[in-house]
């Protein structure tokens, strides 16, 4: 059920799968995870790295993250705003972005 948000190779060509949240990830938010390499594993035949990425975690996510092997990393939600807005500093239509 569902979809992984983010489906990619890491630089040793291994198949990746990322669940991204914005707020606390939660012992749900692993299990969604797992559920998705374990469905990888079972149609493919190969397990892929599993990363749940979220601004904060809750202790029963990091412990059922640990158990079932799946990696974690934090997000600072303030900070890539941040770098967001520096960025789009200039504003385009999308009638001129498709123009280019």
């Amino acid at each position: 059920d569902g979809y992984v948000d983010i489906y990619a190779l890491d630089a040793s060509g291994r198949h990746v799968l990322v669940e991204l949240k914005r707020v606390t990830a939660t012992r749900e938010a692993a299990l969604q995870l797992y559920k998705y390499v374990e469905a990888y594993k079972k149609e493919r035949g190969e397990t892929p790295r599993g990363i749940l990425v979220a601004p904060s975690f809750a202790p029963t996510a990091l412990e059922t993250l640990a158990k079932l092997k799946l990696e974690y990393r934090y997000v600072d939600l303030k900070r890539l705003w941040e770098l967001l807005k520096k960025k789009s500093s200039r504003r385009t239509s999308l009638q001129e972005f498709l123009k280019k």
